[in-house]
């Protein structure tokens, strides 16, 4: 009783160690991951304003050269439909940014899940084996003890039947 108190409490600790050191590495890469799609985001929703507010000046310079000749208006008008051509796609782009930040989060939490699942699955086999070396060991030691007492106890009944 006394060698499985140490062997349980070793296995406790170091049980306790892994989960401690598979939450950090799982922390540490989550965080780097959100890190790298919230500047992405920050990037896009600074391109999009960018992008808003050269759009806003550019249509202050159409409402300004509205006088201009109908030539000089094309040209403003195509580079208003460029830019909101652009803008939309930018759009678009923070949309499908957006989605897929949710879906990796999505994968990391069933990855987090994953492998909750195989570290209790490891751990409980390394338990089985462990308990299992245990209790061979358990009966060996058992038998080294008992198998001489029972020669000496069948010597005595013999000596008692035979005086």
């Amino acid at each position: 009783m006394s060698n499985l108190l140490p062997f349980l409490l070793s296995f406790i600790i170091a049980l306790a160690i892994g989960v401690f050191i598979g939450k950090l590495i799982f922390s540490a890469r989550f965080q780097s991951e959100k890190a790298g799609l919230e500047e992405k985001l920050i990037g896009l929703t600074s391109q999009i304003n960018q992008l808003k507010e050269q759009f806003s000046n550019e249509k202050m310079q159409f409402e300004k050269k509205l006088a201009i000749s109908n030539q000089e208006k094309e040209t403003i008008r195509n580079e208003k439909d460029s830019l909101a051509i652009q803008l939309s796609k930018k759009e678009v782009d923070f949309e499908n940014l957006w989605e897929r930040n949710k879906e990796q989060k999505d994968e990391v939490e069933k990855l987090q899940e994953k492998f909750t699942k195989e570290f209790e699955n490891l751990a409980n086999k390394i338990l089985d084996e462990k308990s299992n070396k245990f209790t061979e060991q358990n009966k060996e030691n058992m038998k080294n003890i008992l198998s001489p007492l029972q020669d000496k106890i069948q010597l005595f009944e013999k000596s008692r039947r035979h005086p």
